[in-house]
Order: C-alpha cells, then structure tokens, then sequence
C-alpha cells in the first residue's frame, strides 16, 4: 500500500500531555512561539514549529529533514504529520483568540492536493477553525507564480489566512506581493539584522513596511532578538513581532501578555525619540540663523550669492540656489567655496541646475504653500551629486514676485551619521 494511503492518524503518537508523531526514523514534536502584536502587547499568534530526532536521539533541522526523505510521497507524508502534530497540540491547549501559524512545504502547497484531500478533515479531527489558521507559504521557492497564486487562492477559499514568508530573499518581491494579495507578510529576520548596524536598511525598513501595508498585508518582523531591534520594528510600524527578545519556542504555548516588556519598550521609544529631536535641533539651530538670514537679506535685495554665504560656511551645507514661481531655477548652484566635500564625478551631468524646473518636488511645493515660513524637508537623494540630503526652501516676495529659496545639507555624513542607531528619522513637517 503505498504510504499516502496510511491514515496520518496512525503515525501518531501520545508523548506525555502533548502528540508526536514517528515517520521514517524520525521522531517529531511541535513547539510554538508566540507572535505579538505591538498594539495589543500579547500573543495574537502562535507558530508551530517542527523539532526532529533522529534514530539516534540528535537533533536535526527540519530542512535536513525534508532533504532527507527519499520521494515526493514522503515530503507530503512528513509536512502533513507535522501539520497534524501542531494542530492536534495547539487545540490540546485550549489557546483562545489567537491563530496558529503552519508552515506548508513549497512542494506541498503547490501539488499536495494532487496527493489526495487533507487539511480540512485534519481542522476538523482537532476542532480547528480554518479561520484560525494561518499558512505560511515561502514564495520565493516556487518559480512557477501560477501555481503560487493556485495555492493562495486555494487556502483562502478554505477560508485560511496566508502568509508569504520570509520575504526579503530569493525571486520574492513587491511584484508578487501585489498579485498574490496575502494576508500577512513577515519580513526575512536578515532585514531586522542589517537594519541594526546598517544606516541605509535601517532608513529604508519603514518605506518597505509602509508599502507593504498598501497592499493590504499586515506586516510581521521575525527574529528579533535584542531591544534595539525591537525599537526598530516598533518604529517601522510593524504590526506583529516575533523573536527571541520575546520568547522562544516551547512545547507549552506562552500565554501571559507582556504588557511590562512593552510598556518598557515604548519609554525607551519615547526617551530616544526626545534626544533625538533635542540632538537634531541643536544641530540644526545654526542651519535654521543663516537660512533666515539668506531670506532677510534676499528680501532686502541683496544679490543671492551674498546672500547665503554664511549659510554655505557651515560644514554641512552643500548648496543653495533660488526658484521662481513656477518652480524652475535661476542661475546656477552656489557652491561652498572650500567645503572638503568631494563631489561625485559620476553625477557631473546633472551638477549644472541652471534652468532645472523642481516645482514637482515637496520642498517647492511646502513652501509656495507658506509663503515666509520656512521649511524642512524629509531625506531624500539629490540627483545633484547622488547624495542623501535634507533642503530648506522659502517662498518669499521681492517686488511684488514670487521667489523660493532652497538651500541643501548633507543628511548622510551629516546629522544621520551622528545619530545612527534606532530608526529614529526626525519629520520636520511635523
């Protein structure tokens, strides 16, 4: 008989309180680990994961596992039992308001119902709702996208939830992501690791989750594993975190909220978002006196490139220049005279702003919005010199027309360099 006929049911095993199941000289068990929702400061989630001996008694990990099995039939065999261990465990605890997290092996989830039907019956056995399970699908591993998009559509027709797993690596990406429309998607636990020691994937997580959350995803980071990344997550606005730093996987679900680690987290969020604003408003403050003083003597109808000499004197000023009411620019950059800021030959073509029309960018717009009120722009690239700067821009009157003063300052390099360490990126707007 071949082994897909067998009844999962009897490659299952009572081990203390909680299953097992035997298969191929291997012994599995679940543990789960809890999924937390920043919001709700407890577990909304619980991720069944798969714990393997083998004949020996070592433990092996679940990729040797599935690696080790000989056929196709076996890797279903193996992904079902532990699909059925989790859920026969889970349900054993009685776990309310919270979903239960399966991993499907990509083979599985895109030709396991060709093996015949399985989920729903083993849901029922364990008095299992479909809505409270979600299925983790690791997309990147199946090149064929119609059938990845089968399978989503398949486990939501179940009435499931779908999660994209690790995204972030491999053929993952935003293009999938928009057509396969699931309902969850954690990010690769490499992106919390690079964010906690690298300034341009730090700047860039909350841009990512930002557009995850326009896909109608909710967004999940995992393998957190100190406080700093877990004030870069809270930062970036994820709505779910998983890690270390919270708990690790056990047999016996953690239940108990933890409103104590959360509260502490959100202090500390609180404390470093102030001593950032207060470090970025010092070093502003003289940005800010010799900008006002290019507005005031522009106005007063000193020629521009007297104008903002002092501002160009400090140390990370890069450039000013002035726009009309239209938003195209008159004259050339004005340029430090002597700033050690060595300029990038590779973006000499785009150096040369004279007659460049900037009403698209949100300085110029701010700032014919307000006119007298100067303002502060976000990060964002100059294609200038292809460095990440911040501008100053003001609308002012002389004779009765429009003019916007702009004046650019090194943000990389500049104050990010001194403030690097959490996610903190001061909106001036605000």
């Amino acid at each position: 008989m071949n082994c897909l006929d067998a009844d999962i049911q009897g490659l299952l095993q009572p081990r203390s309180t909680f299953m097992q199941g035997v298969y191929q000289g291997l012994t599995i068990t679940s543990a789960f680990q809890p999924i937390y929702s920043l919001a709700h400061r407890r577990a909304v989630g619980y991720e069944g994961l798969m714990r393997v001996q083998n004949v020996q008694g070592e433990g092996i990990s679940p990729l040797a596992a599935f690696a080790g099995m000989q056929t196709k039939e076996d890797i279903v065999v193996l992904d079902r039992l532990s699909r059925a261990i989790h859920c026969a465990n889970f349900s054993e605890q009685g776990i309310q308001r919270a979903w239960l997290f399966l991993n499907v092996n990509p083979y599985v989830a895109v030709h396991g119902r060709t093996h015949g039907p399985f989920f729903t019956a083993i849901l029922q056995q364990f008095q299992l709702d479909p809505s409270q399970i979600v299925v983790e699908i690791v997309e990147d591993q199946i090149r064929d996208e119609g059938l990845l998009s089968d399978a989503v559509s398949f486990y939501k027709a179940l009435g499931c939830l779908v999660a994209i797993d690790d995204f972030g690596t491999g053929e993952s990406n935003f293009d999938r992501i928009w057509r396969l429309r699931p309902d969850i998607v954690k990010l690769d636990q490499n992106f919390i690791k690079h964010a906690a020691s690298n300034q341009t994937i730090n700047r860039i997580v909350p841009d990512i989750v930002r557009l995850l959350h326009e896909t109608g995803s909710l967004v999940v980071m995992e393998g957190i594993e100190s406080e700093q990344e877990a004030l870069i997550a809270q930062d970036a606005e994820v709505d779910l975190v998983q890690g270390y730093f919270f708990a690790r996987p056990q047999a016996r679900a953690q239940v108990d909220p933890l409103y104590g680690l959360f509260d502490t987290l959100k202090q500390a969020s609180v404390r470093i978002g102030k001593s950032t604003r207060q470090q970025y408003d010092i070093w502003m403050a003289p940005y800010l006196q010799a900008f006002n003083y290019f507005r005031v003597s522009f106005v007063n109808g000193i020629e521009a490139t007297s104008a903002c000499l002092h501002f160009l004197s400090l140390p990370d000023a890069r450039r000013c220049y002035v726009l009309d009411d239209g938003g195209c620019q008159l004259g050339a950059n004005m340029l430090p005279g002597t700033d050690g800021h060595k300029r990038d030959q590779r973006f000499l073509s785009m150096t040369d702003g004279e007659d460049a029309c900037w009403a698209h960018r949100h300085y110029y717009r701010r700032a014919v919005a307000a006119p007298g009120e100067v303002q502060v722009s976000r990060p964002y690239l100059s294609i200038s010199d292809g460095t990440l700067c911040i501008t100053l821009s003001v609308a002012v009157y002389l004779e009765a027309k429009l003019y916007v003063l702009c004046g650019d300052i090194a943000w990389q390099g500049g104050f990010e360099a001194k403030q690097f360490g959490v996610s903190h990126v001061v909106d001036a707007a605000d």
